[in-house]
């Protein structure tokens, strides 16, 4: 994520992806929730190999951010002119 706003020069909004957290700790998991809240992230979709907890943690605690992401999900983006 930090990659990319450093290459595109922009705010990075919405995550999608797998986050590879199916085995993970829950101390773990929430340390990446954590992170990316802070971060800034406005919408973040765990999809395939992120796992049951993330979903939860994120739908129950940040239901607002939460995208209920899954394989051949459609979403779509309005480009910011700011």
């Amino acid at each position: 994520m930090r990659e990319a706003e450093r290459v595109t020069g922009r705010r990075v909004v919405a995550v999608i992806g797998g986050f590879h957290l199916f085995a993970a700790p829950e101390g773990a998991v929430r340390k990446v929730v954590d992170e990316l809240i802070s971060e800034g992230v406005e919408k973040i979709y765990p999809i395939h190999c992120s796992g049951d907890l993330i979903r939860s943690i994120l739908a129950s605690e940040h239901p607002e951010v939460y995208g209920d992401g899954c394989a051949g999900k459609a979403i779509v983006f309005n480009a910011s002119t700011t």
